[in-house]
C-alpha cells in the first residue's frame, strides 16, 4: 500500500466520523498510520494528523491512555516541524488537556488550556 491510499483512508476516516461511526473510523486511522509511519518516516505532519485523529476518537470511548499516548506522539512531531505557535499544535495540546479533563485531572487539564491560551495570543502578537 502506498501514500495515496493512506490518504484515502484517512479521508474515509474522517467521513465516517462525521456520521458518527467511531469504530469503524478507529479502524481506519490505524490502518492510515501504520502505512504512513511506513512510507514517510517517523516525523512527518500527516502521521501527526493521523495520530491526533485517533487520539479523539480514543478520548469519545474513554480510551484516555492510549488516546494521550498519540496526543503526545503528535505533539512531539508537530513541534518538531511546525513548533508551538501552530493552530495544529495548539489542538492537539487542547486535546490533552480534554483528556486530562476527563480523567478528572484538573490542575493538569488547566495547565494544558492555559498554554492553549497563551500559543493563541503569542500568535495575534505578530
Amino acid at each position: 500500500e502506498n501514500e495515496e491510499v493512506a490518504d484515502t483512508l484517512h479521508c474515509l476516516a474522517m467521513t465516517l466520523v462525521s456520521t458518527c461511526e467511531l469504530d469503524d473510523a478507529a479502524s481506519l486511522f490505524e490502518r492510515a498510520l501504520a502505512i504512513r509511519k511506513k512510507k514517510l518516516g517517523a516525523f512527518d505532519l500527516n502521521i501527526a494528523s493521523t495520530l491526533s485523529n485517533l487520539a479523539h476518537i480514543l478520548q469519545l470511548r474513554g480510551n484516555w491512555a492510549t488516546g494521550m499516548k498519540h496526543c503526545k506522539e503528535a505533539l512531539r512531531i508537530q513541534r518538531m516541524t511546525v513548533g508551538d505557535d501552530s493552530p495544529i499544535t495548539t489542538e492537539t495540546l487542547e486535546c490533552i488537556g480534554r483528556i486530562h479533563m476527563d480523567k478528572r485531572e484538573f490542575e493538569s487539564a488547566i495547565q494544558c488550556f492555559n498554554q492553549c491560551i497563551s500559543q493563541g495570543k503569542s500568535k495575534l502578537q505578530r
